[in-house]
């Protein structure tokens, strides 16, 4: 069985996780992210770390049991801002939790989000 992946850090800040092989014939996911969550609203997040995602780029955002699509919607330096496609619900807020330091950003590829779209053009 091929590795999973590897993970890199950049002087002890979060890093970042390369998906290696697919396992059983499921899709490969774009680049992981392991970041600092600095703040945290229903509709958005601002997150820091080492080599952020460009404005633009569709996201899934994990922190917790939490995972949603996000769009980063800008990015300096080593911080990000996030918007949310759906707001988050009061139960998904409460569930990340005031304690939680740190989430996960998967950078979606462009077969990644064909697969999406056509997930969602299936409901």
């Amino acid at each position: 069985m091929r590795d999973f992946g590897t993970y890199s850090s950049h002087n002890g800040s979060p890093g970042t996780f390369e998906a290696g092989g697919a396992m059983m014939g499921a899709p490969q996911l774009g680049r992981f992210r392991a970041v600092a969550l600095l703040e945290l609203s229903r509709t958005n997040a601002r997150v820091s770390g080492h080599d952020l995602p460009p404005a633009g780029a569709e996201l899934i955002f994990k922190s917790d049991a939490v995972e949603v699509f996000a769009t980063a919607a800008w990015t300096e330096s080593d911080r990000c801002g996030l918007l949310f496609e759906e707001p988050l619900t009061e139960r998904q807020l409460g569930s990340i939790g005031r304690k939680t330091t740190s989430a996960v950003l998967v950078e979606l590829t462009p077969e990644d989000l064909a697969l999406r779209e056509a997930w969602a053009g299936r409901r």
